[in-house]
């Protein structure tokens, strides 16, 4: 008789235990950092010398890579956290681009250790 209270009282604790998980692993599973802003988000001139990209925290690092309508690669190096805001993930553009579609590839490791990619497009116009 005993032993069969003990066994009940100790499933009762291992259910409970798992609920409680439950409760908190969604929260830490969500906790990734996510794009909030992109910057351009639509149409820029083609004076443009900088693409951003604007997370909703602090990250560890960050890459950002920009192709234009050719394929070929027009961000100047491969981009990187900004200095100033742990936020954000920013690189800039070689001159003289031309009208079109662009396309930018941006990859971060947030606070968390968790890395993360996206891309995004957006066109350029004279």
């Amino acid at each position: 008789m005993i032993r069969s209270r003990y066994s009940r009282r100790s499933r009762l604790v291992g259910v409970l235990m798992l609920v409680g998980l439950g409760l908190v692993l969604p929260s830490t599973a969500s906790a990734h950092s996510e794009i909030v802003a992109t910057s351009p988000s639509g149409t820029a001139k083609t004076s443009l010398k900088r693409v951003t990209v604007t997370l909703n925290g602090p990250i560890r690092s960050g890459t950002l890579a920009v192709f234009g309508p050719s394929g070929l690669k027009v961000s100047r190096g491969g981009g990187s956290r900004d200095a100033h805001n742990f936020s954000m993930v920013s690189v800039g553009l070689k001159s003289n681009l031309v009208p079109g579609r662009y396309t930018a590839r941006v990859g971060w490791v947030g606070a968390d250790g968790h890395r993360q990619h996206a891309t995004f497009g957006f066109r350029l116009a004279r």
